[in-house]
């Protein structure tokens, strides 16, 4: 139940709905809902990372270069001889990208979940970072590079990923999860 504060408890009422322990001592909030629609939006756009990033590395690496070398030669971009032929980057380092990538994004979820602020604004920034940057390739790619042609898939998958990725945010940020996470900031440093 959410009350009008916009919290699930009353002003002055503790997170679990009972009075405090005798000697003053709070009890542990379970953690709230919105935290954990987060962090499954988190799970979900980091899926569609991983199935983006091993479509990339295996399937559209080479096919992706050689039509962006071409449309560059066509538009009158001095390419070099056989440029358009280069190997791409080969699918093992794309996969240990991919990799690191989500062991850290799974590091910053697991600790935003365990009510770390500092992971929450990590995540926060991090894909505002990333939404810049779809955002600037998207329109790069339709102005400078109109003869491109993108594989759908990993567009598709890249564009979903920054929607969840957007919507783990608003859910980060909402009443209950900013009131778990300052209260676990208040147990971490013993006040």
């Amino acid at each position: 139940m959410t009350f009008p504060n916009g919290f699930d408890r009353e002003p002055g009422q503790h997170f679990s709905g009972m009075p405090p322990m005798p000697g003053g001592i709070e009890r542990a909030p379970a953690r709230p809902r919105d935290l954990e629609i987060s962090v499954r939006l988190w799970i979900a756009a980091m899926a569609c990372y991983l199935i983006s990033g091993l479509l990339n590395a295996f399937v559209y690496s080479g096919q992706i270069q050689r039509e962006t070398y071409a449309e560059l030669a066509r538009q009158g971009f001095p390419i070099q001889q056989g440029m358009t032929t280069m190997p791409s980057t080969s699918p093992a380092l794309s996969v240990l990208t991919v990799v690191i990538g989500l062991a850290l994004w799974g590091l910053f979820v697991l600790r935003f979940r365990e009510g770390r602020n500092w992971a929450r604004v990590t995540l926060t920034v991090i894909t505002a970072i990333l939404v810049f940057f779809q955002l600037l390739s998207l329109v790069l790619t339709l102005t400078v590079m109109p003869g491109v042609a993108l594989p759908l898939a990993p567009q598709i998958l890249s564009g979903v990923e920054y929607l969840l990725a957007i919507a783990a945010l608003v859910f980060a940020y909402r009443p209950n999860t900013n009131a778990y996470i300052a209260y676990q900031q208040r147990t971490a440093m013993g006040r």
